[in-house]
């Protein structure tokens, strides 16, 4: 069973990449339609765009911490040896990380983003539709990656400890 969750998980983060690729495409396009009809006012999408990344980031990497808290509180993680043996390491870790996350956000927020395009001649809710969707695409992604990466550290023990895994 260990191993198909891995499998899945793994297939899973394969389907994903190219949705992630996909919806990266998108943004792109659509920042560039943006450029090119803003470029009649002397304007740019380009601050906006980046800014917002650095916002996803911030909130991606948020609920990536939530995500991998959980994770490694999880019946299947708590009280194995590679848990018992990493968790200060980890903890440490996400705590390091967790801070990053809230100082970018901290000056890459929602409100300041849009504030840079503030009574611009077009809308900028086609750019955040397609950024929300890119965002929720990768924290699968990631969330599956972190599973895969604990599980084949889990199975790795199992194995080197003698116990029969399915």
């Amino acid at each position: 069973e260990l191993k198909k969750n891995i499998s899945n998980a793994e297939n899973s983060m394969n389907k994903l990449k190219s949705q992630i690729e996909v919806s990266e495409q998108q943004l792109e396009t659509k920042a560039d339609e943006m450029n090119s009809y803003w470029g009649k006012f002397n304007m740019t999408v380009d601050k906006f765009t980046d800014c917002e990344r650095r916002n996803i980031r911030g909130l991606r990497g948020q609920v990536f911490i939530k995500m991998a808290r959980e994770f490694l509180e999880s019946n299947y993680v708590k009280n194995t040896k590679y848990y018992n043996d990493t968790i200060k390491g980890w903890n440490e870790c996400l705590t390091t990380l967790d801070n990053k996350f809230q100082e970018l956000l901290k000056h890459n927020g929602l409100l300041y983003c849009r504030n840079l395009v503030k009574g611009s001649p077009s809308n900028i809710n086609g750019i955040g539709t397609i950024a929300r969707k890119l965002e929720t695409e990768i924290l699968s992604f990631n969330g599956y990656h972190m599973m895969v990466y604990v599980l084949k550290e889990i199975l790795e023990e199992m194995e080197y400890s003698g116990t029969t895994v399915k």
